[in-house]
């Protein structure tokens, strides 16, 4: 097996399935403590009419494309052990970029 080595930073998309799952341990993995995992995501909204739009629309972006339209990365990125450091709406609030920390490792 190769070893990788830690690293500070980290980019990443993120995902609502078992790829993405293994995706935000190989993070936790690779990076050093304290390292920054930057994630570029469009994701859910908090305002009602354009999460009922993109509610209608996930069936369809699902099973074409696989992608769900109404994740919510940053609580994703918090249950997988990182901290947020910042979060920054770049189209309305449904593209956000979202900078965050690996935590202290977890016991067991």
């Amino acid at each position: 097996m190769r070893k990788c080595r830690q690293r500070d930073e980290n980019y990443a998309c993120h995902g609502r399935d078992k790829v993405a799952e293994r995706r935000k341990a190989e993070c936790r993995r690779v990076l050093k403590p304290g390292g920054r995992l930057i994630l570029l995501e469009h994701m859910d909204s908090d305002n009602k009419l354009a999460h009922a739009l993109l509610s209608l629309l996930e069936p369809l972006t699902l099973r074409r494309l696989g992608d769900h339209l109404t994740r919510r990365t940053a609580e994703a990125a918090k249950q997988a052990g990182f901290h947020t450091v910042s979060e920054e709406k770049l189209f309305g609030d449904v593209v956000r970029m979202i900078i965050t920390e690996k935590t202290e490792e977890r016991q067991g």
